[in-house]
């Protein structure tokens, strides 16, 4: 992951099974919004293993954290509208 990653990205893990769940959901969020989403998988990056380690999914606007793993669609809504995404 780029130092300075801009826009919306989720970090998440390959098996992850919630990862999946909310990927779903996240995608679903940004096509929406018609945001450009990147997924990561933190287990390939060792900048995202040591940031996040267990704790994916997580969802970033502009690299910082806005919501992370068991989190709804309503409180994704909120954490992008709070950053005016």
């Amino acid at each position: 992951m780029q130092e300075h990653e801009t826009g919306l990205v989720l970090v998440g893990k390959a098996g992850c099974h919630l990862c999946s769940e909310r990927s779903e959901l996240v995608r679903a969020e940004a096509r929406r919004r018609h945001l450009t989403l990147r997924e990561l998988d933190a287990a390939l990056d060792p900048l995202l293993e040591r940031r996040f380690g267990q704790r994916v999914p997580v969802v970033l606007w502009n690299g910082e954290p806005l919501v992370e793993l068991d989190f709804d669609a309503a409180e994704l809504r909120e954490a992008l509208d709070r950053v005016g995404a």
